[in-house]
């Protein structure tokens, strides 16, 4: 009975340990997180681009250029366009935890052109019918999101190219 007993309190004291471990290590981990990082790298609603020394990048394919902005939707829809030619890019929309919640590229992109909406639901009701038609309007039921914007650059022939298009994307309110 005697080590049942043991086993028992050695059981929930063990538990107590890991549980305060787990909480004095949140705030370590939470400054690694994503959505930390691109929050110290730029104001909101506007297009960072990474350099190669950045970590988001360091997980990336080498052939392909990332920048990101974040914004929030408690005020105002945001529209994210672009202009230019590249051989390839895509759009991911993250909310804050970094759960992708959209996806496009320049594929399934009406035109193959960047001209994109996001709103939460309350908003979209208002602006749906101002927008234009080609305009993907995607809505999202999140306060803060960001997006990771990436572009394939073949080889260095193209760093204007990808350069400009970058230099061409707003990710601003609707109506600034």
């Amino acid at each position: 009975m005697f080590r049942v007993l043991y086993a028992i309190v050695l059981g929930l004291l063990g538990g107590v340990i890991i549980h305060i471990c787990v909480l004095l290590l949140i705030s370590h981990y939470t400054r690694k997180s994503i959505w930390f990082q691109i929050l110290q790298s730029s104001p909101p609603y506007r297009l960072q681009t990474l350099d190669l020394e950045n970590p988001i990048m360091k997980t990336s394919d080498s052939l392909f250029r990332l920048a990101t902005c974040y914004f929030h939707l408690t005020d105002e829809p945001v529209h994210i366009t672009a202009r230019g030619h590249v051989p390839f890019w895509s759009l991911s929309l993250y909310n804050a935890m970094g759960i992708n919640v959209y996806s496009i590229n320049n594929y399934t992109a009406p035109n193959g052109v960047l001209d994109m909406v996001v709103s939460a639901p309350i908003q979209a009701t208002v602006f749906k019918k101002s927008i234009h038609m080609d305009t993907v309007l995607t809505v999202q039921n999140t306060e803060n999101a960001f997006l990771i914007l990436r572009v394939f650059r073949p080889s260095s022939d193209w760093d204007k190219r990808v350069a400009a298009f970058f230099a061409s994307v707003n990710c601003k309110r609707i109506n600034d």
